[in-house]
């Protein structure tokens, strides 16, 4: 079987739509390329789109090209880039947060302004609302494919100077664990906090204990009650509550076999804050 010797692209997105076009497009620049798409992204949601990327450089080989788009100010000024991994790859997306955690993680070691006359998909300057596809994935391609050198893509500018947000923690006092409701996986209904697992980890409450648990939206308590904490869903009884580390380095809530947001109505957002005690 034959097996490219260039790097895979791995697209992420907020806008779904058929994958095959943006494939299609760094096909079209090498038909040697690996090209996958991964849409299913929070509309707008920057820092889930700086979160999932994180996820993805964690687990693909090094040299990767990504390219992230979740891009509200698509064919504004805002400035696309690519930023140059350490681990020798590249992550090609507009600079508007998405690189937050990257640059927490010291992760990147030069970025540069794309050039958009020079770096975009021939014949797509009518209009500026899919720079996933005629900026982001054609870059992508052609940095992959070797037809352009990074020192090539546009000016470089200081790592310094990429955009971020600021980045908000879950807390931990005598009392207990306090964050908020920052994600969910939509297949199961479970709910990913801000509170990270080694900081819930320091409070030295074991596993297969039970704590207690308030999800507030403002002055309403929507869930409340004792959560076994666990491993993982089966220790729970089929419809139970279960809090454990999520496989995302944060804390998480759900139900073995059933849907916690739909059975108690919570979502996503720092308005629903959640309060973790022991008991």
């Amino acid at each position: 079987m034959y097996v490219s010797s260039k790097p895979c692209i791995l697209q992420q997105n907020d806008f779904g739509g058929d994958g095959a076009i943006l494939i299609g497009v760094c096909k079209s620049v090498d038909p040697e390329l690996e090209s996958y798409v991964a849409g299913g992204l929070p509309r707008f949601d920057i820092p889930r789109a700086s979160a999932s990327l994180e996820n993805k450089i964690r687990y693909w080989p090094d040299g990767t090209v990504f390219v992230s788009v979740v891009d509200p100010g698509v064919g504004t000024d805002r400035r696309s880039c690519v930023a140059k991994l350490k681990n020798g790859g590249y992550v090609v997306t507009p600079d508007n947060g998405t690189l937050t955690l990257q640059v927490a993680g010291k992760q990147i070691s030069e970025v540069r302004r794309i050039d958009e006359a020079a770096n975009r998909l021939p014949g797509s300057g009518e209009s500026e609302i899919y720079h996933g596809r005629d900026l982001f994935a054609y870059t992508a391609a052609r940095l992959a494919s070797g037809q352009l050198p990074f020192e090539e893509v546009g000016s470089a500018y200081p790592v310094e100077e990429i955009v971020t947000y600021e980045l908000d923690y879950g807390k931990v006092d005598d009392e207990g664990a306090h964050g908020y409701i920052s994600g969910c996986m939509q297949t199961f209904g479970n709910l990913e906090t801000n509170i990270r697992i080694r900081d819930f980890e320091s409070l030295g409450i074991p596993q297969e204990s039970m704590v207690r648990i308030v999800i507030r939206q403002g002055a309403r308590a929507c869930f409340e009650g004792q959560v076994l904490y666990h491993k993982s869903f089966g220790f729970a009884s089929p419809g139970g509550e279960i809090f454990y580390n999520s496989s995302t380095g944060f804390m998480g809530l759900g139900l073995n076999k059933e849907n916690f947001m739909e059975r108690y109505g919570v979502g996503v957002g720092k308005e629903w804050t959640i309060d973790v005690t022991p008991l």
